[in-house]
């Protein structure tokens, strides 16, 4: 008998989430793996342009690719994709594919486009307001702005001539305070929801305050983090230092304030809300008698909770009493009551007496509902652990195992968590792999097998996530032999195995056959997306150099990005995708970065950036010496950056600008050569005291928001990189910078695994 195996065909393409990324799906699975570049990749060559010279493509599962489109993709509805010829069955036993085309379609339902409105509440008579929608679209979006039926006539015929993402229009345009409306249409013809923001008039003299925030969902078991971008008047007599009172406050409910602070950041921890719940937040920001007002309004949403079995995703278990395998889910919980179990022990768990468990048993391959050897539906205690009877269990020749599902509840909220069980005699039910770290820098697990053991044991990665490739000794400093396997994800070589936010397998081989195994996610990636900084010709502190990064998507939301200059430290990070750059004279290598919500992060090309002097003619018509017209440019644009609390803006200015001053023979100085490294000791002293000044100054900043902790201790390293170019006054501000980023420095290390 001749049997044939027929290669997998296409299904269907469709656009999926906001438009970002195309699902190809096909009717079986194939032995696609990884990721790679599309354009000669998984698609044929030659449709860079309909999906981005640098889309990626991605095996979600053996038989879903997932296309992420990149910056400048066209492709719409009714297009069509060219797929590679050369895919097999998952075994391997069919006749290679030839080419296909498939037709793009649009999923029954699609994300709808999502954006927050940032911008002043309140604008004085000699001031304009600029509202600008922050959010994540990989693809341009149309927007339409409108004010109330109050606005005067001059306001709507600019609101309505706007399409872009931000607007921009002058105070003596507002007769009162007016709703601004904004809608956005992608290119799938998917409309948002209306976005409202309400502005009016300040008094004169006042500051130009909004409240920047990522945008939503806000859930309660994550910090939430707010920053006052604060402007001074073009009316202001006086530019000193603004003050900060922030409130936040449950919105409905008479009480006392649920958090206040007085920095230019604001930070709600985790937990201070109550899901379900909505607050409203105010910063009231001025000097004197003359203040402004920014408001926000934060629905706070309840957490997923989070189901998981302790002992690894399959396990072992044989036909006896001895046999049974017991299953642990108590480690499940709540992110808004309890933070994540220690794997290590070495504090006590958190208790959610409000969990409330249910299990239920499935017969492998066939799925059907476990039954007892009397042929009853097999039923389990509600508790949190249980004990299989597999002795007990209905269980024919054709059946490898079981499949026990956990169901987590509480209240409307349900998390649910499989593990797979082996049976087949003697399945130790003892032997588990345990998870003890997993991070987007470091995966270690270990297994339960006794000590003295005669058997072999060794570890085995595999799983659609996994391409297959060799893995470099280094990245595993355990071995794959020991009882601890340690992955360093942190390696771009290993990371480059795995597909981003794809699931694969740490298997455990028990005299080479396979054991437990725990399924994980490889660490996510943002993709799509493009940094650029322009302009790439500038004259120091005379031009505005921007990083605009834009397009990118990711499964972990909210994202936020941050800049560098080669070899140096990363700025302060920002949920707006333009960065203004400090650079003084010379030639600069600057990179963006995109980072999301669980850790992943992409690094755009770099980009070269020559700052050249501007100089400034006294009275006298000599002109200053060499480079001191921008650093008294510098002193003068961090005068205004702490006067209005811009803590980020000074990180930023101190970590970019800091790696310009280290001497030529500091290791690992991978920038182009500047002049400026030529100019005085004095010069650079001088540099370094404006910016530790500054950055000193505002240690309250940084000590109240954990998101500034690692930028924070970046800019700090790299003022303090010559010790002899130090002064005392720049050394006790270095302290202090370093004091308050340590407060942070849990926070900063969770963020970077």
């Amino acid at each position: 008998v001749i049997t044939v195996v027929r290669a997998p065909r296409v299904l269907e393409a469709v656009f999926v989430g906001t438009g970002g990324k195309i699902q190809v799906s096909f009717d079986t699975a194939t032995n696609g793996k990884g990721s790679s570049m599309c354009d000669g990749g998984s698609l044929e060559s030659g449709q860079s342009l309909l999906i981005g010279s640098s889309a990626e493509c991605s095996w979600a599962t053996a038989s879903v690719l997932t296309v992420a489109l990149a910056s400048g993709a066209t492709i719409v509805p009714g297009q069509s994709l060219r797929i590679a010829a050369g895919l097999k069955t998952e075994d391997g036993l069919s006749d290679a594919g030839v080419n296909q085309t498939v037709a793009v379609g649009t999923a029954a339902i699609l994300e709808l486009p999502s954006f927050i409105l940032s911008g002043p509440n309140q604008v004085g008579s000699c001031d304009s307001a600029t509202i600008e929608a922050i959010g994540t679209y990989p693809r341009p979006v149309v927007f339409a702005w409108s004010a109330d039926a109050a606005a005067s006539a001059n306001l709507t015929a600019t609101l309505a001539a706007a399409t872009g993402s931000s607007v921009t229009f002058p105070a003596s345009l507002l007769t009162g305070a007016t709703v601004i409306t904004a809608v956005a249409t992608n290119f799938l013809g998917v409309r948002s929801a209306q976005v409202q923001h309400t502005v009016g008039l300040a008094p004169t003299e006042a500051p130009i305050v909004s409240i920047l925030m990522a945008p939503g969902p806000y859930l309660v078991g994550k910090d939430l983090y707010a920053t006052a971008v604060a402007q001074y008047s073009s009316c202001a007599s006086s530019k000193g230092e603004l003050q900060f009172a922030w409130t936040l406050t449950e919105q409905g409910v008479r009480r006392a304030a649920v958090l206040t602070g007085t920095a230019g950041e604001f930070t709600i921890p985790k937990r201070t809300m109550g899901g379900g719940n909505a607050y409203g937040l105010s910063v009231r920001v001025g000097s004197g008698s003359v203040f402004a007002t920014g408001e926000a309004s934060v629905l706070a949403t309840a957490s997923p909770l989070v189901a998981t079995i302790a002992g690894g995703s399959t396990r072992m278990a044989a036909p006896t009493v001895a046999g049974r395998p017991t299953l642990d889910a108590t480690q499940s919980y709540d992110p808004d009551t309890c933070s994540p179990p220690d794997p290590s022990g070495a504090s006590t768990g958190c208790v959610d007496g409000g969990l409330v468990f249910s299990w239920t048993c499935k017969t492998v391959p066939d799925m059907f509902e476990c039954r007892t050897t009397q042929l009853l539906l097999a039923a389990f205690p509600a508790a949190g652990s249980v004990t299989v009877e597999t002795d007990n269990l209905e269980l024919r020749p054709s059946h490898t195992g079981l499949q026990m599902t956990v169901t987590v509840s509480k209240g409307e909220r349900q998390s649910s968590a499989s593990v797979n069980v082996t049976v087949v005699a003697g399945g130790d039910p003892t032997l588990m792999v345990e998870l003890l770290v997993a991070t987007t820098t470091t995966v270690a697990v270990q297994h339960t097998a006794a000590e003295g053991s005669q058997k072999a044991y060794t570890w085995q990665l595999g799983g659609v996530g996994y391409t297959g490739g060799a893995v470099g000794s280094a990245d595993v400093p355990t071995g794959w032999s020991d009882k601890q396997l340690v992955l360093n994800m942190w390696s771009k070589s290993l990371r480059d195995l795995f597909t981003p936010s794809g699931s694969y397998t740490i298997t455990l081989l028990v005299n080479g056959v396979e054991g437990p195994s725990l399924t994980l996610k490889a660490p996510s990636r943002p993709s799509g997306g493009t940094c650029q900084t322009l302009p790439l010709q500038a004259m120091a502190m005379v031009d505005e150099i921007r990083c605009t990064c834009a397009g990118w998507s990711s499964e972990e939301l909210p994202m936020s990005f941050s800049v560098r200059v080669a070899g140096g430290g990363w700025s302060a990070p920002s949920f707006q995708g333009a960065i203004r750059i400090l650079l003084l004279e010379g030639s600069f290598s600057v990179s963006g970065r995109v980072t999301d919500a669980a850790g992943g992060e992409a690094i755009a090309p770099a980009e070269t950036v020559n700052v050249v002097e501007a100089t400034v003619s006294r009275r006298s018509n000599h002109s200053l010496g060499a480079g001191d017209a921008a650093v008294t440019a510098l002193g003068g644009a961090l005068e205004t950056m702490a006067g209005t609390g811009d803590m980020g803006g000074i990180i930023t200015a101190s970590v970019l600008i800091a790696r310009g001053l280290d001497t030529p023979s500091s290791p690992g100085n991978s920038s182009a050569s500047r002049r400026l490294l030529a100019s005085s000791a004095a010069y650079r002293m001088r540099t370094r005291r404006l910016l530790a000044q500054r950055l000193g100054g505002g240690a309250s900043s940084v000590a109240a928001s954990p998101r500034l902790g690692e930028s924070g201790l970046s800019a700090a390293a790299g003022l303090s990189q010559t010790p002899s170019e130090a002064e005392p006054d720049s050394a006790d501000s270095t302290v202090a910078i370093l004091n308050a980023s340590s407060l942070n420095i849990g926070a900063a290390a969770a963020h970077a695994g």
